[in-house]
């Protein structure tokens, strides 16, 4: 791609160059403006939707970009807009009251806040929690007889009532623990005795099934000493016991011997 290269013909003054960045400066901060009326102007025929699928293309910015021109040029019209501002001071003053749009925009210019400072100052203020007493608190939804009945057990006590209600339920909690500690000390041991019984309920069957063990073992022996005492019949004398126990030799030594043909007997 062949790169594209900008001639300027005629040399700037400093002045010039200058007045000319100042012009640019005013057009682009004009743009936001120009853009958002636009959008705001779109006939009813094509619909916000489609008008946003067109400032796409044509102005290569986000969505959520032109909604907020649109929220802006919107919330502020042209006869409200302080042209001292920039649009992003408008914009910082979108999400405070409506009333207070004047007067935050009027601070800005007088004491010449930055976005960031305007941002700040339209911030809405952070309502502190009302503070309520604790022993309103504490005695909130109780009778009038109870509330003098726990006044009167503080004083005795020689203490306010938040003490001595925390004391009560400290107590209260004490005593719930130990329950709870006692009740899971109960479940362990029911539940040891319970796995003591199921393994008594199954010795019977085990002791079936250890019997069946041995029974099977002992027939075994049996067998294998019957076979023994065939390979030892079979077997030539002196054979070794690897030899017995050996597949091919015990095979050779049961299969039975070949009879002699009459031209291998002897004569006579």
């Amino acid at each position: 791609m062949k790169k594209l290269e900008v001639v300027v013909s005629t040399v700037l003054t400093i002045s010039e160059w200058t007045n000319r960045g100042e012009e640019l400066a005013a057009l682009y901060k004009r743009s936001c403006w120009d853009i958002a009326d636009w959008l705001l102007a779109v006939p009813s025929t094509i619909g916000i939707s489609a008008a946003l699928d067109r400032a796409e293309r044509l102005f290569g910015k986000r969505r959520e970009t032109l909604q907020t021109y649109t929220s802006v040029g919107r919330a502020f019209p042209s006869s409200t807009r302080v042209e001292a501002l920039t649009f992003a001071h408008h914009r910082a003053v979108l999400n405070a009251e409506p009333e207070r749009h004047a007067e935050l925009l009027a601070q800005a210019v007088s004491d010449q806040l930055s976005v960031k400072d305007l941002a700040e100052r339209a911030r809405p203020p952070v309502e502190k929690p009302v503070e309520v007493p604790a022993e309103r608190f504490i005695l909130d939804g109780l009778s009038s007889h109870e509330i003098v009945s726990i006044q009167s057990a503080a004083e005795r006590a020689g203490t306010t009532v938040p003490a001595f209600v925390r004391e009560l339920i400290r107590k209260q909690m004490a005593e719930v623990n130990k329950e709870y500690r006692a009740e899971v000390a109960a479940a362990a041991v029911i539940h040891t005795l319970t796995e003591r019984k199921k393994k008594e309920a199954a010795l019977p069957e085990n002791i079936k099934a250890l019997q069946r063990e041995v029974i099977h073992a002992y027939t075994w022996k049996e067998r294998e000493e019957v076979r023994r005492e065939r390979l030892r019949r079979i077997a030539p004398r002196g054979a070794s016991l690897h030899e017995l126990f050996d597949r091919r030799t015990v095979k050779t030594f049961a299969s039975p011997r070949p009879r002699p043909s009459p031209a291998d007997l002897p004569p006579g």
